[in-house]
């Protein structure tokens, strides 16, 4: 039989057996804490499990990993960031800790420090086409739009994904490259051709070069699949007004009226174009 020892502060020490055992039994108990957390969608329950089978293993790095994404989801940012910086310290080789704990930076305003994290992401994993989408967005927030359109682009060449080719096009439509961000949007449709968002976009594009058939056509694409959203009829109107079609003017502006009534520009206009489709054979 072994006798328990007392230690200076007049505790007792377990002897070497038993705190093993112990050791064993809370890694259980923190394992079993964490699986009740990713079996649960209640954010609140989730905490509760993950603060558990942390307290119990305070490596654990898994859990840490899960609580912040908890975080993540509610916005807390601040407490987010802590839990990432655990799990980076905890296993370096976690791509996702420093992916969150980048956009946490981002969302906190702390754009240069997101921009080191990016970096330190892509120099370790330089395929992660993720990373340099979201760095991508970070140098856009900064105004640093070459750079944007480059990681955007090393994105896209990594993943195709339309999401990727969305930022690009977008961005493209901003800085007025609309040849550009119409081969993106060409792209995305052959892919997702049932995004009305992606023919609207387009055929504004269309619209300031002056290729009307081809707005007028995305316009309509746009509504067949989107007939809710006021803004094309309103669109598809000012195409028709540049091609003086002052009728379908008038239809899709009255449309875009009985859909969102305070449209500013439609009252504005809408008495001179019904004068003209008056006149018009």
């Amino acid at each position: 039989m072994i006798a328990l020892g007392i230690g200076l502060s007049g505790c007792a020490i377990l002897p070497v057996g038993d705190r093993e055992t112990q050791t064993e039994s809370a890694i259980q108990s923190a394992a079993a804490w964490f699986s009740r957390g990713t079996a649960t969608n209640d954010p609140q329950q989730q905490l509760e499990y993950f603060n558990q089978a942390i307290a119990l293993k305070p490596d654990f790095a898994n859990a840490y990993l899960r609580r912040a994404n908890v975080y993540f989801d509610l916005q807390h940012y601040d407490s987010a960031l802590t839990d990432y910086a655990q799990v980076i310290t905890l296993n370096p080789a976690v791509e996702e800790a420093y992916l969150k704990h980048a956009i946490c930076l981002e969302q906190t305003g702390r754009m240069d420090e997101a921009l080191n994290d990016y970096h330190h992401l892509i120099e370790m994993s330089p395929n992660n086409a993720q990373a340099y989408a979201d760095r991508g967005t970070c140098y856009e927030r900064l105004h640093q739009f070459p750079n944007a359109l480059s990681d955007y682009s090393h994105a896209i060449e990594l993943r195709p994904e339309p999401e990727y080719l969305y930022a690009r096009a977008r961005l493209y439509k901003e800085r007025r490259n609309y040849p550009a961000a119409i081969r993106d949007y060409d792209q995305m449709l052959r892919v997702s051709p049932e995004q009305a968002e992606y023919y609207a976009a387009r055929a504004f594009c269309h619209q300031k070069l002056r290729h009307y058939p081809e707005a007028v056509r995305d316009y309509q694409r746009a509504i067949r699949i989107k007939p809710q959203e006021a803004d094309y009829y309103y669109n598809l109107g000012s195409v028709c007004w540049v091609a003086g079609k002052w009728k379908e003017v008038v239809a899709n502006w009255e449309k875009c009226l009985q859909l969102a009534p305070d449209h500013p520009r439609v009252s504005q206009y809408l008495p001179a174009a019904r004068r003209k489709a008056k006149y018009q054979k």
